[in-house]
Parts: C-alpha cells; sequence; structure tokens
C-alpha cells in the first residue's frame, strides 16, 4: 500500500492491493440475508448471539410442546430438544422459567 501527499498538506490519496475490508464492502444486504444459519442455541444463563437468539425465538414460538409444568421446545428437525422451561403451575400457568 502507498499513502501519498502533495506539498501542501492540503488532500491524503491511498493505493494498493484489495485488502479484506474492501471485499466487505463487496457484500450486499441479500448476501447476508439469504444465506442459512448454523443451527445453535445459547445455553441457560449464557448471552445469545444473535443466530442464537433467532433459533430460540423461532423453537419458544413454533416447535413446542407442553406436559404438565414442563414447556419442551424443539430444533428445526422437531425431534430433538432445542430448550426446556418450567411453568409455575400446570393447570393455570402465570409464568415460565428456563430449565435447560
Amino acid at each position: 500500500m502507498t499513502i501519498g501527499t502533495n506539498d501542501d498538506k492540503s488532500g491524503y490519496s491511498i493505493s494498493g492491493a484489495k485488502t479484506t475490508l474492501d471485499a466487505l464492502n463487496d457484500v450486499a444486504v441479500s448476501d447476508i440475508l439469504t444465506t442459512q444459519m448454523s443451527e445453535a442455541y445459547a445455553a441457560d444463563g449464557t448471552a445469545p448471539t444473535l443466530a442464537q437468539m433467532q433459533f430460540m425465538i423461532w423453537s419458544a414460538l413454533s416447535e413446542f410442546s407442553i406436559a404438565s409444568t414442563t414447556i419442551t421446545c424443539k430444533k428445526l428437525d422437531g425431534a430433538s430438544t432445542a430448550m426446556t422451561y418450567t411453568l409455575d403451575d400446570a393447570t393455570d400457568p402465570t409464568s415460565r422459567t428456563r430449565a435447560s
């Protein structure tokens, strides 16, 4: 990379080979929004990544079963357990707490 300046110090120019940052500038929003994510879930009590949070929300809202005081949220395959919650009451629940 070459950094040059003119004699009056009023302007600078940078020239050189394409860098990793330049390559990132070539990524379009559609490239990000249409790329599959790796399925992952944060452990109980651990701050999730954005991707983990999206899978956790999907699981909690769409693929789950309720048995007594336990809500079991499923992974994308619809069978494997992603996480579980405990309800405060089996017949009239008012809250849930993540159990695993």
